[in-house]
């Protein structure tokens, strides 16, 4: 079975992305579950399109600008951890400026996996 989901990563891997390449952390965090036994057995980028985290404050806002592809069952953050979406959501919604450095630095993808 497919499940889609929001890969995060830094933007110096848009081009990666737009490549149909997995960024290394996405890919970091693909290995290690499939190491030990992880539910996945394939990842890939279906769509070669990513959004900068700048511009969006809100999931809501970053599920329109991904499509229709989008979905809340998997989130892999910019650290490589299978991550909640109310964290990102948190990040999205922050006002602090360490929150907006960080959405500065990163870029919202559509992954998709097979399990």
């Amino acid at each position: 079975m497919w499940t889609n989901g929001i890969g995060v990563s830094t933007v110096d891997h848009v081009w990666s992305v737009k490549n149909g390449f997995l960024p290394c952390n996405i890919l970091d965090w693909y290995e290690k579950q499939t190491e030990y036994g992880g539910q996945y057995d394939s990842i890939e980028i279906p769509e070669r399109k990513s959004v900068e985290l700048k511009a969006i404050d809100s999931l809501e806002s970053l599920f329109k600008a991904l499509g229709d592809e989008a979905d809340e069952q998997i989130y892999i953050d910019f650290r490589g951890k299978y991550g909640d979406l109310t964290e990102l959501d948190k990040l999205l919604r922050g006002t602090k400026p360490e929150d907006l450095a960080i959405k500065e630095r990163l870029c919202a993808f559509v992954v998709t996996c097979h399990s």
